[in-house]
């Protein structure tokens, strides 16, 4: 296998390699995300330096390393390896610190993300281009993976890198949800978002619920042949033990039904299959849990040393509830000892983390039954299961399989050595309602749940699902009239299986199969087309795009998009938000935009409370904009613009009466100090508080132009825009169609100042 592996004992080799050599006599179930990576979803690494997060779990269905299969692949370089806690060989113990280091094999950089940072850095992610993740998880809210992920998509979302989530199954399957849920408060690295102990989602999924607050460009390679009602045991797949603690998957039911005693005095042994303490009882404590109708589970009496305890036997791991099992054994556990519960005060103690809340500890303290602290924990973790829904990827399986419908389609090309399937034949197989706009040179595919817009203005074509924008390296195209795709998007968009034999792509889902014929020769590279030619500009006729509120993880595709259409804008950036988007900032100078001040907050009740404070907040942004970019800006834009009615809100009632504003003193303090503020005669209206469409921001923008010799357009490029992304190639397209060139403003322009 070639794994680097330091301080590791003869017996965890060999451990290891008789859980490897399991997956030869294994005949599995399921197909993996790291098993589909290559086949159906390369282009999301194809041309890439691909940084991975993993640990010795990371194998496919072969037994293969996530490692090794990237270090082999010819179209990506693998450039760094990022390892969470137990390290990446998964021998350190709980809680100790893993160093990073170079792997003496592949002399690539081990990232230690549970050493002296538990989150990616700049530095670390310097050169990546993107980032998978593959790592098992336990299903447990406190099992640190979830928290490493957490983290690492916070990071990538900073730097602007896509991140990719090969989906593994939930051990514990996806359908028991259950216990205490975490409050704000309370959010630590061993439970790092609003989750109850037992999740019931897959790695996939949970990435899917971190981004609702994160907004990193996430993407899920989901598994094949998986449902919510499978437990690991069902996968076919053999378990390689996630840490030291956790070998088999006896210790994976028994975590969070023996582990939840931290600081109490109860506590786990033998790999979490026993759970007790000092001054217990173990033949009462077992009747106690056998007579408490838990599901599933035999507890058996057994002392160790000086402490009692019960052993678990789980019966019947489909109905068997580890969380609430966990619950049960910790309160019967007080009733039998009264052991001091552990109680938070000006830092968290670790069993409030571990609970997720100090309400657990109250309650216990009150003396209540199990059951009376379910039901006070009830109504939160039905409000999670209700928001959980949102996320879920897999479906529970039903009873009867339908017969597999077959089509046959013609029409499919070789190009580059890739197949490509007719866009509008094969979504049409696949259910979907497909308009080919001529006039608009774009192409719309809908249905219930799914929006796709390719539009062919731009080379390579942008793609839009459910107005998420897709990374360009999709790379479809037009030829003779008739739009391509790669065959292996498809498989994204309907979570089918496809592979390629001789002339024939096969594409299968659980009820259809779609065969598209390929021309038994390659044809030649297809040249797509160029973009429309756009009318010849007008003397006199100029409009400035500008952006405002940026960088964003938006501000890349706006990025492109302007380059695609060889246009030029002005950012009017906040200081703020340049910290991890260092090079968005470099590119949009490199490829001959302004980029301008926004002020460093943009908080109205900051920058306008008076004059000084202002021109304070704007020069600390101008100084991050001349860290990045070496330029100061002597252009800014105001928050709200120059006639805002929020700054005799802000305003310091001291120095301004109700007929008196702000805005004058700093309009002529800024003529004095050398800047020029531009404000704006055309907007997008992509900041209004009722919601825009990519539709209404073009309109808007067709009907500001009317009759208009010049033009300074406002647009925004924050993270929620974007639908002025999908709306950006429309505008450029009309206004060269109305003879409008394009300038980037500078201290020079006159105008477009709504105070004087």
């Amino acid at each position: 296998m070639g794994k680097a592996i330091r301080g590791l004992v003869a017996t965890m080799i060999l451990l290891f390699s008789f859980q490897l050599a399991a997956f030869a006599d294994t005949q599995t179930k399921l197909r993996l995300g790291n098993d589909l990576l290559l086949e159906n979803y390369s282009y999301l690494i194809d041309g890439k330096k691909v940084g991975l997060i993993t640990n010795q779990t990371g194998v496919n269905s072969e037994g293969k390393r996530t490692i090794d299969m990237l270090h082999q692949y010819p179209s990506a370089e693998l450039v760094a390896i990022y390892a969470p806690e137990h390290g990446i060989d998964g021998v350190a113990k709980a809680g100790e610190y893993v160093e990073s280091y170079v792997d003496p094999t592949l002399k690539l950089p081990i990232y230690s993300l549970y050493g002296k940072t538990r989150m990616p850095t700049p530095d670390m992610l310097k050169g990546i281009d993107v980032l998978l993740f593959d790592i098992q998880d336990i299903g447990a809210r406190s099992y640190t993976y979830i928290s490493t992920l957490n983290y690492c998509m916070i990071a990538a979302q900073k730097q602007g890198i896509p991140l990719v989530v090969l989906d593994r199954p939930n051990p514990l399957g996806g359908e028991i949800v259950d216990g205490p849920v975490l409050e704000e408060p309370y959010k630590t690295f061993v439970g790092v978002d609003i989750l109850p102990m037992a999740h019931g989602m897959t790695v996939g999924e949970m990435a899917q619920y971190f981004n609702r607050n994160i907004n990193s460009d996430l993407i899920v390679v989901p598994m094949e042949g998986y449902s919510r009602k499978m437990l690991f045991q069902d996968t076919g797949l053999p378990w390689i033990p996630t840490s030291p603690n956790i070998p088999d998957l006896k210790s994976v039911m028994g975590y969070m039904a023996t582990g939840l005693g931290e600081g109490t005095g109860i506590v786990q042994r033998d790999k979490f299959t026993w759970i007790g303490g000092k001054g217990i009882d173990s033949k009462r404590y077992a009747d106690l849990m056998n007579h408490a109708g838990l599901p599933g589970v035999r507890f058996i009496p057994e002392n160790k040393a000086n402490q009692g305890g019960v052993r678990l036997e789980v019966t019947d791991p489909y109905t068997f509830n580890p969380a609430k099992s966990g619950i049960y054994a910790l309160t019967y556990a007080w009733q039998l000892t009264r052991f001091q519960v552990p109680v938070s005060g000006k830092t968290v103690v670790m069993f409030d983390k571990i609970m997720g809340t100090n309400k657990i500890g109250q309650y216990l303290k009150q003396g209540l039954s199990p059951q009376q602290i379910e039901a006070n924990y009830a109504l939160e973790l039905e409000r999670f299961k209700e928001e959980r829904k949102k996320y879920l990827i897999y479906e529970s399986e039903g009873s009867s399989v339908p017969a597999i419908q077959k089509k046959v389609l013609e029409g499919g090309i070789v190009s580059n050595k890739k197949s490509y399937v007719p866009i509008e034949a094969l979504l049409g197989q696949f259910g979907y309602t497909v308009q080919h706009d001529d006039s608009t040179r774009r192409i719309t595919a809908t249905k219930t749940g799914k929006h796709v817009i390719f539009d062919a203005n731009l080379t390579p074509m942008l793609v839009w699902v459910n107005d998420v924008p897709i990374p360009s390296t999709i790379d479809p195209f037009m030829k003779d009239g008739v739009a391509y795709m790669p065959a292996n998007f498809i498989t994204w968009l309907e979570k089918s299986h496809q592979q390629t034999v001789g002339n024939v792509v096969r594409i299968t889902t659980a009820d259809l199969e779609v065969e598209v014929l390929l021309p038994p020769p390659p044809t030649p590279k297809p040249q797509p087309p160029a973009l429309p030619k756009p009318t010849k500009p007008i003397a006199g006729k100029v409009a400035y795009l500008t952006f405002d509120d940026g960088p964003s993880n938006l501000t890349g595709p706006i990025l492109d998009i302007l380059k695609a259409h060889q246009v030029k804008a002005t950012f009017f950036v906040i200081g703020k938000n340049i910290k991890g988007h260092e090079k968005i900032m470099k590119r949009a100078i490199a490829e001959g935009h302004v980029v301008a001040g926004h002020t460093f907050t943009h908080d109205y009740n900051k920058i306008y409370r008076n004059v000084e404070a202002f021109f304070k907040d704007l020069e600390e942004g101008n100084k991050e904009i001349e860290r990045v970019t070496g330029m100061k800006p002597t252009i800014f834009r105001f928050p709200g613009g120059s006639n805002n009615g929020v700054s005799k809100l802000a305003q310091d009632p001291q120095l301004y009466g109700k007929d008196q504003t702000i805005m004058k003193d700093i309009v002529k303090e800024s003529g004095k100090s050398g800047y020029t503020y531009f404000d704006w005669n055309v907007s997008l209206a992509d900041a209004s508080p009722t919601g825009y469409t990519a539709e209404s921001a073009l309109q808007r923008v067709k009907e500001g132009a009317k009759g208009k010799k010049e033009i300074v357009v406002l647009a925004h490029d924050t993270a929620p825009k974007k639908n002025t992304v999908k709306a950006l190639p429309d505008i450029i397209q009309h206004l060269k169609e109305e003879g409008f060139s394009f300038k980037t403003l500078e201290a020079g322009v006159e105008g477009f100042k709504f105070l004087k």
